[in-house]
């Protein structure tokens, strides 16, 4: 935690206190991060409650607010009044679809393209599978689609890609297909017509015909059109959102307003805000609100992003090893790819995406033997929150990693989640040794280290691969996540081939705290097709300045309206216009913003290409530009942020290299490299810049544990950020 805020003045913020509150909930824990008006922060945890989120939010709230002396049961009448900011980013869409508890979705297509869902996109048939099953097609199962045949019907008309009318919209067609989806008994319409990216004239007739039908009937449907949601080429894509959107979105939302419900009981006085997968926030009801779906692993990586520019380190890779997944994201002279078609549950979306890249690698990741071969099989499935590991004591019988870390002594049970969590260690004993140990003909703790070992391999690899071409002494390695300081040494690899590998004193919450550190923004997107040749003429800059700023401003004039929704005035807005680019022929184009914002005059054109040339050397290099090529936008877009209050990282005066006494505990033996060794235990909170503590060693939090391997060394600087060496 970092927060120097003594009892006494804790009774005083119940009174006068401006709170920032920041949630993440993932697969296994529900991280709370608060801020308090002094920029000080702390974390609270609880068990994640996927089937109401609202349980866990509050529980993990209360958490966080004991470490400020505060009962939030007794008097959270006197200090929710004052939180001044709450964001949320959780599983509840995603829930929604991997349980399939979505809404009934009835579909409204082109005429002929009715099994557009059924038949995919060639790639989404191998999505989420290992190599195994991508080379050997007996394996491979074919995704059941969120909307049945059934429920789809086609319509005659045609718009082209260029936004032509082809053929008109068959009204007659179109009023049938509503009435038999009603019949159908739908919950929500959703309509995807081709070429509604560039003309959307039949979607809205189509929407139009639909809420007329529906209002003589008297019912009360959501109409979704997919200019809307997804604005963007790419048919199956486009149409893949717009179902998430109707399927997940509405259930998904319901637990964000029990949400806010629940904070507006005690007094909360402003919208609950959402995270979006492309790393800012919005009202929890914002109209596009399948941008949130994807968002669960961003607020790690934006956390980074901000931690850097506060202590000057512009190239990161963020790793955060949570109880169901391991996240790797990085940060490359201070920018964040952006993927802008996601994978997700097996298909693809249209929704920019911070690029994170995920492996099934956590604490909770269960442990089995293959009955075939008698060999070690980790995941991918995991324990998560509930019933969690088998020391937990609610049910499962399956040894998880976090079993292993209890084994061998490097998570103390007696401080689990700062007591909170009693164990039975026990339980998670006899468990891993009757079928993992024994069956292996293992001795138990010498099994456990392996498997941890395994674990940390796998992790090890997978940050290799995000690196993979670019060479790792020019970035700093930060670790975090409830389990990340346990695995860190060890997955970080050689120490010394890193810039810098290092873990902050709040890492179990540290996706809540990038949360925290995002801007309020929103992000408006169209797809295009504009040409400009090399050394264009001025008339051709002039042309393709008009085309863009006729975009931007009509994007502008969205975002006003809907932060006016939201309580933002424009006056308080900041747009960042930009733009898709890549030279013509090539497949891949890059994020590009406009270094003059709207383009007033051909040599802002030429500004424009200038400033992608130099995205395009630094994310390939000078060899790879092509000379002479025309130029291709296949995008314009436009951000439109609001400022926020933020938490403040300080800057604290370094002490001595000796930790204070309170911060050393009773030593205990811990398993490692094949034998128990005696091993230093330190309070975590009680560590101070310019401490230095050689492995092996400890340092105990109430939520997070850094494990010091005998070759480490780890030392806190002067942001309480702590570094690892080889000793």
């Amino acid at each position: 935690m970092q927060s120097g805020t003594s009892k006494e003045r804790a009774v005083e913020q119940t009174k006068e206190a401006a709170y920032i509150v920041s949630c993440d909930a993932g697969g296994t824990m529900t991280d709370l991060f608060v801020v308090n008006p002094d920029g000080e922060f702390v974390v609270g945890k609880a068990a994640t409650t996927p089937h109401q989120e609202s349980i866990g939010y509050r529980e993990s709230l209360e958490d966080a607010f004991t470490y400020w002396d505060i009962d939030l049961k007794k008097q959270a009448k006197q200090v929710i009044p004052n939180v001044i900011r709450a964001v949320y980013t959780g599983t509840a869409m995603l829930n929604a679809m991997i349980i399939r508890s979505g809404a009934k979705v009835g579909l409204i297509v082109n005429k002929g393209f009715e099994q557009t869902l059924m038949q995919t996109r060639a790639k989404e048939i191998v999505l989420g599978y290992g190599r195994t099953e991508v080379f050997h097609a007996v394996y491979r199962r074919r995704k059941e689609p969120y909307v049945p045949y059934r429920q789809i019907r086609g319509v005659t008309g045609r718009i082209d890609l260029r936004g032509n009318e082809v053929i008109p919209l068959y009204e007659h067609e179109a009023r049938a297909a509503v009435e038999e989806l009603l019949d159908e008994g739908v919950e929500c319409l959703a309509i995807c017509f081709m070429g509604s990216f560039a003309n959307p004239v039949h979607e809205k007739r189509m929407a139009e015909i639909a809420k007329e039908i529906l209002k003589k009937t008297g019912k009360d449907l959501p109409v979704l059109t997919s200019h809307e949601v997804s604005p963007y080429s790419k048919e199956v894509s486009r149409m893949n959102t717009l179902v998430v959107q109707a399927y997940a979105a509405e259930s998904g939302r319901r637990q964000l307003l029990d949400i806010e419900k629940d904070l507006k009981n005690d007094g909360y006085k402003y919208p609950l805000q959402m995270v979006l997968a492309y790393g800012t926030v919005a009202d929890i009801r914002w109209p596009r609100i399948v941008e949130a779906t994807t968002s669960g692993p961003v607020g790690a990586i934006i956390g980074t992003k901000f931690l850097g520019d506060q202590i000057g380190e512009k190239n990161w890779v963020c790793s955060d090893v949570g109880g169901t997944s391991f996240d790797v994201g990085m940060v490359l002279n201070g920018r964040i790819a952006l993927n802008r078609e996601p994978e997700f549950q097996r298909m693809y979306l249209t929704v920019p995406m911070l690029d994170v890249r995920s492996i099934g690698a956590g604490a909770g990741t269960y442990i089995r033997l293959d009955e075939n071969t008698n060999r070690i099989k980790l995941g991918p499935d995991s324990a998560s929150g509930t019933p969690g590991p088998v020391a937990y004591d609610h049910g499962n019988l399956t040894p998880t990693i976090a079993d292993c870390s209890i084994l061998l002594g490097r998570l103390n049970p007696d401080n689990y989640l700062g007591g909170k969590v009693k164990l039975n260690v026990e339980l998670s004993r006899r468990i891993f040794k009757e079928k993992i140990a024994d069956p292996l003909g293992l001795d138990m703790y010498q099994a456990a280290e392996e498997i941890v070992d395994l674990l940390d391999v796998s992790m090890r690899q997978h940050v290799a691969s995000v690196v993979s071409g670019y060479d790792p002494k020019d970035f700093v390695l930060i670790g975090f996540g409830g389990a990340g300081g346990l695995h860190l040494a060890r997955y970080a690899g050689d120490l010394s081939a890193w810039k810098g590998v290092c873990t902050v004193p709040w890492a179990a919450g540290f996706s809540a705290f990038g949360c925290a550190a995002m801007d309020h923004a929103h992000r408006y997107g169209a797809s295009r097709d504009l040409m400009l040749p090399n050394n264009p003429t001025e008339a051709a800059r002039r042309e393709v300045a008009e085309a863009l700023n006729a975009s931007w401003n009509a994007q502008a004039k969205d975002a006003i309206r809907e932060f006016a929704g939201e309580g933002v005035s424009e006056e308080k807005l900041k747009f960042v216009p930009y733009v898709l680019m890549k030279y013509f022929g090539q497949i891949m184009d890059l994020e590009v913003t406009s270094p003059t914002g709207w383009l007033d005059s051909p040599a802002d054109v030429s500004k424009l290409i200038a400033e992608f040339e130099r995205v395009y050397r630094e994310t390939y290099t000078q060899v790879g530009v092509a000379q002479g090529t025309p130029y291709q936008i296949t995008r314009v877009g436009l951000v439109a942020t609001a400022d926020s209050r933020k938490p403040a990282i300080k800057k604290y005066k370094l002490e001595g290299k000796e930790p204070p006494e309170k911060a050393r505990k009773p030593t205990r033996e811990t398993f490692c490299y094949g034998e128990w060794m005696p091993t230093e235990i330190f309070d975590l909170d009680e560590i101070r810049p310019g401490n230095k503590i050689k492995g092996i060693a400890i340092l105990e939090g109430p939520a997070y544990t850094l494990f010091i391997p005998p070759d480490t060394e780890v030392e806190m600087d002067q942001h309480k950020v702590i570094w690892l060496r080889k000793s």
